[in-house]
């Protein structure tokens, strides 16, 4: 969410001391918090502790030089974006900031509209795109992942998504597939175009051809107004088809076409556009060539690379920081019990990734202020695995722990709003509330 302007922080790095004065006039239309230093180095250490919306820093500097502190800044915080300015206004220097990786040069004598301009466009660029680095932030601390599974898929992911070659997506549900697709995006040289997801478990054929393909006006009942496709909508970017073993034998046959001829003509049109994208794809682990009902000439047109996600019980290790990770995106501030950590760690999960968040979701809502316990966690995971090999019973649960579990869930949703969660039940707030104190969920998380 972007910052009200008086929230805005800004790391100026000068080697003068004297100019401190002049840039508490400059900044002082906008009220913006900045903190100066005169040793770029310190600048840096500082950079690496604190949060800032800007930086903005002199070129010719003695110690460090500001291209450089551009380049350090900009490898650490790819986020933050980086403002060089220099007395020294000729192509050489604005090629030298440029090239460091600045997203603006100013120069000298610095002015206040000169300064409010460059700081506009540097703050509309952190809001656009700090979002992203979060996400490719999150993505690369699971592909950091000790595992050595992940390893592998790490080792090879920086190719794959500067490659224009189609890539299908292999694995289980919930191991991920679909935030790996984005990261591939985000990474590529198509980062800036459109990432259009094709949900194909949800389209028949007939939905799917205009969905994908669009439609001119009329070409069928309802067909009130001209429509652009998804195709269409991907020119420049990614065509993310989640799912692509649920498309229909119909749609596999068009699909096919469009990807070897590169244009797609709209349902009832009469002129074929030109399309440019790249297509990702993801599937079951066991798509291949030889799937049944799954066409082979359009599996290899999607699989020039196939990349496969392994399903967490490959990769235990990583599932304390993936449990920890899990509440920190929620807000939720709790630690797990060695007991219930050792419960979590031997557990098969079958549902992976997914599976796992909503556990760790679950054990933090009965938990509430203390640390989660073994008892805290659904009954499924609680168990070893040759109980539950053993007991057929194993995972039922009684109609009140049901309610227990899906009520804490619909808390959790709604952040632990009483108020809308009573809604989404069916029931009344006081019944609610009647109702954790009978469970003994005391502190309601706000």
């Amino acid at each position: 969410m972007p910052r009200e302007p008086s929230e805005r922080r800004v790391l100026v790095v000068d080697d003068e001391p004297e100019a401190h004065g002049l840039f508490q006039f400059l900044l002082a239309p906008h009220e913006i918090a900045f903190e100066f230093f005169s040793d770029p180095p310190a600048a840096l250490d500082r950079l690496a502790e604190a949060e800032f919306d800007v930086v903005m820093t002199d070129l010719v500097m003695p110690k460090l030089d500001g291209a450089q502190v551009c380049e350090r800044a900009t490898a650490t915080r790819p986020d933050i974006p980086v403002i060089v300015f220099s007395a020294e206004a000729c192509i050489g220097s604005v090629r030298e900031a440029m090239h460091a990786g600045a997203l603006d040069f100013i120069a000298k004598p610095l002015t206040r509209p000169g300064v409010s301009s460059a700081l506009e466009r540097a703050f509309a660029w952190r809001d656009a795109r700090a979002p992203l680095v979060r996400a490719r932030t999150s993505f690369d601390r699971t592909l950091e992942a000790r595992s050595t599974a992940m390893q592998q898929l790490a080792s090879v992911f920086d190719r794959v998504a500067a490659s224009e070659a189609n890539v299908l997506v292999r694995g289980e549900t919930g191991v991920g597939k679909s935030a790996l697709a984005r990261a591939l995006h985000d990474r590529s040289s198509r980062a800036a175009g459109a990432f259009v997801v094709v949900d194909c478990a949800t389209l028949t054929d007939g939905i799917a051809l205009a969905e994908l393909f669009g439609h001119a006006r009329g070409a069928f009942t309802g067909a009130r107004d001209e429509r652009r496709g998804l195709i269409a909508d991907a020119h420049g970017g990614t065509l993310f088809l989640e799912g692509v073993d649920d498309l229909g034998a119909g749609v596999q046959a068009k699909l096919l076409r469009v990807l070897d001829e590169r244009r797609v003509r709209p349902i009832g049109g009469d002129i074929a556009i030109d399309v440019d994208f790249r297509t990702i794809a993801s599937g079951s682990a066991a798509l291949d060539a030889a799937s049944r009902g799954f066409r082979s000439d359009l599996f290899y047109r999607l699989a020039a690379i196939v990349v496969d996600v392994p399903p967490l019980r490959d990769r235990k290790e990583e599932i304390p920081s993936l449990a920890a990770e899990v509440l920190a995106r929620h807000g939720v501030h709790a630690t797990f019990s060695d007991e219930a950590m050792r419960a979590l760690c031997t557990h098969d999960w079958p549902g992976n990734a997914r599976e796992l968040e909503n556990a760790a979701l679950h054990a933090a809502a009965l938990a509430g202020p203390r640390s989660i316990a073994l008892q805290d966690l659904p009954p499924a995971v609680q168990r070893p695995p040759d109980a539950r090999a053993a007991d057929p019973t194993a995972g039922l649960v009684t109609a009140d722990a049901l309610l227990r579990r899906h009520a804490m869930r619909v808390l959790a949703a709604t952040g632990y709003n009483l108020r809308g969660s009573a809604r989404l039940l069916g029931i009344d707030r006081k019944t609610l509330e009647r109702q954790l104190a009978a469970w003994g969920v005391l502190r309601k998380r706000r």
